[in-house]
């Protein structure tokens, strides 16, 4: 008998406690139709904050860790604490993404069983005002979620971010793959336009109305839940409708919210420009939003920013010239 493949979902989760539970909620039923499928579906949380709670009382695995050591280390340790419980599959996902179990098909006759299993298409929907736009991305990997094999990430030690990392994850997660000397592939498979949304609340390192002006492509819906009520059960279509209900009642945070201070910020190449895309004067602004944490201090980049920043993503990439940067090499740059 063939074993049933073994898919981990890793998402490391920060307050925003009313999506993770809408999340995770999902996520029991992705297991549920997985099973039926012959496919067995884990999540693991990683936080220190009520997500714990939370995840337990879904039935999700926790490691907890400390939310302040970057968001890199802590995919990282649910990647490693997925490995250890035998997984076949690692999912580089967020803890605001829901994924349909159709995405989970190609699993079971992989196209290339040694390639990374992404997506083109995309939908996010803005919990605050119930809207939402889909869109489809042409770049090289595509959308997360993201279906890694066990034997891809294997020669990183299950750990290809860097740990101090908080921003351009999923580049990082490339490059990890990559320089561990995996010739990184991959296939993709959209079995609809809404099978990875997205979901934004009052707390998100990209807004909304950022991915709704750089890549959407399709017009507006003001009412979403019909058209996600076609493709996932109406409990849970129900339930997104309720916490968008919540969270359209809460004070508006700041639009980057994570727990980064200015140094932080500054002493990365693309900093500035990371700051001015989410409406920041400078790194001061930012200290007056999110407490200062001790901190190296680093030297500001003596080139203009946006043109480091360029410089930087067009040599990880392979692009001789960084003015031929798209609009996609832009947005990843900056996500």
């Amino acid at each position: 008998m063939t074993p049933r493949p073994q898919v981990w979902l890793v998402s490391p989760a920060w307050q925003r406690f009313d999506v993770t539970r809408l999340v995770l909620k999902q996520r029991e039923h992705l297991a549920a139709s997985a099973a039926a499928r012959g496919i067995d579906v884990h999540t693991v949380i990683v936080a220190d904050d009520h997500n714990v709670d939370i995840a337990h009382e879904h039935g999700a695995h926790v490691v907890e860790m400390d939310n302040d050591q970057g968001v890199g280390r802590r995919f990282n340790a649910g990647f490693q604490y997925a490995a250890r419980q035998g997984a076949d599959w690692l999912v580089h996902i967020g803890s605001d993404d829901w994924l349909h179990p159709d995405a989970l098909t190609p699993i079971l006759e992989p196209e290339d069983p040694g390639a990374i299993i992404s997506g083109r298409q995309l939908a996010f929907v803005d919990l605050r005002a119930g809207r939402m736009q889909t869109c489809t991305l042409r770049n090289r990997t595509g959308v997360v979620a993201w279906l890694i094999p066990r034997a891809v990430m294997a020669p990183c030690g299950f750990a290809p971010i860097p740990g101090e990392k908080c921003r351009g994850l999923d580049g990082h997660l490339v490059n990890g793959l990559t320089r561990s000397g995996v010739r990184v592939r991959w296939t993709f498979h959209d079995p609809s336009p809404v099978a990875r949304i997205d979901f934004k609340s009052a707390v998100n390192l990209n807004p909304y109305e950022h991915l709704s002006k750089h890549l959407a492509d399709s017009p507006e819906i003001t009412d979403p839940w019909p058209v996600l009520a076609e493709h996932y059960p109406s409990e849970l279509v129900e339930a997104a409708r309720a916490t968008s209900l919540k969270i359209a009642g809460e004070p508006r945070m700041p639009r980057l919210t994570h727990p980064v201070t200015g140094e932080q910020v500054r002493a990365t190449v693309a900093g500035a420009a990371i700051l001015r895309a989410r409406g920041y004067r400078d790194e001061r602004e930012l200290e007056r939003v999110t407490p200062p944490q001790p901190t190296a201090t680093a030297p500001r980049p003596a080139r203009s920013a946006p043109r480091a920043a360029w410089e930087a993503y067009a040599a990880a990439h392979g692009i001789e010239d960084p003015a031929a940067l798209s609009k996609a090499d832009l947005i990843d740059l900056l996500t």
